[in-house]
């Protein structure tokens, strides 16, 4: 049984804060992505199949529900926007009230618009589903699309019961209804169309977007970092808050100081808007 653990406000901010900058790490940077060239207007591609395979597995993680227990994480929406059961929905909490920083607009921009990008809908014109012998039209959130193809990537279909369900909703929101036995049969089908096609497309944008993130976790993390720089000698103080209690949210915090007393790594970068209208 995990034992139950007390976590400060403070504390739980800067768990996820370091979770999320974990995960976009692992999606955004020069192992996934080939970049010869930084700045506007520049498509990121990814290095391999196994790199664009093993993205949108990391992005599926997170996109998907953290787990409260056992850092007594608040509860998650109940609404039915699917953004808001995943970090983002974190994310926009400490937006909402910093504990680090009470000025959090370098964070609050680039969460709302993935937010509101994940929330919109893409329309996948004449899409084939041999096994039922369907072509059709698909309108789907995009966040749907997307935790279904990487769940598909890491999953084999034995576990995949989930996304069953999932797209048996999408055809039912599009006009068609099959049983339980051809879902299984269209999912592959599925997972070809959208992932071959819709996520290839989009791979740079959302490269854009996660990176733009971290961005914004950086400044508001240096925020805290900058106050506490000696400027005489160019230390920074090593007294943690007060309200980190444990060994382990210490440690986590000393490390997101450290990371934000050097550039990122991974410079800014605009996706073409031509890469952004469709889907």
């Amino acid at each position: 049984m995990i034992q139950q653990v007390s976590f400060t406000p403070l504390e739980q901010e800067i768990i996820i804060l370091c979770a999320a900058w974990d995960l976009i790490h692992s999606m955004v940077n020069y192992d996934i992505f080939c970049t010869e060239n930084i700045g506007p207007n520049i498509e990121v591609m990814f290095n391999s199949e196994s790199h664009r395979k093993l993205f949108y597995i990391f992005l599926a993680d997170f996109l998907s529900e953290p787990n409260q227990q056992p850092f007594g994480l608040p509860p998650l929406s109940t609404a039915e926007k699917g953004s808001e059961r995943t970090f983002l929905f974190f994310l926009r909490r400490i937006c909402e009230d910093g504990k680090l920083n009470s000025d959090t607009s370098c964070l609050r921009k680039p969460v709302d618009q993935f937010f509101d990008w994940l929330e919109g809908e893409c329309v996948a014109r004449k899409v084939w589903f041999p096994s039922i012998e369907v072509e059709t039209n698909i309108r789907v959130k995009r966040i749907t699309f997307l935790k279904i193809c990487g769940n598909s990537a890491k999953h084999n279909f034995a576990r995949l019961s989930r996304n069953v369900k999932s797209i048996q909703s999408v055809l039912h929101d599009n006009e068609i209804d099959i049983d339980f036995h051809k879902s299984y049969l269209v999912m592959p089908e599925f997972h070809d169309w959208f992932y071959n096609n819709i996520c290839t497309y989009h791979g740079s944008a959302i490269a854009e977007y996660l990176n733009n993130i971290r961005k914004g976790i950086f400044e508001y993390v240096k925020l805290k970092y900058d106050r506490m720089i000696d400027v005489v000698s160019d230390h920074y103080n090593y007294n943690s808050p007060p309200e980190c209690q444990s060994d382990l949210t210490q440690s986590i915090y000393w490390d997101l100081m450290n990371r934000v007393s050097q550039p990122l790594f991974f410079h800014e970068f605009a996706t073409p808007q031509i890469l952004k209208q469709r889907y």
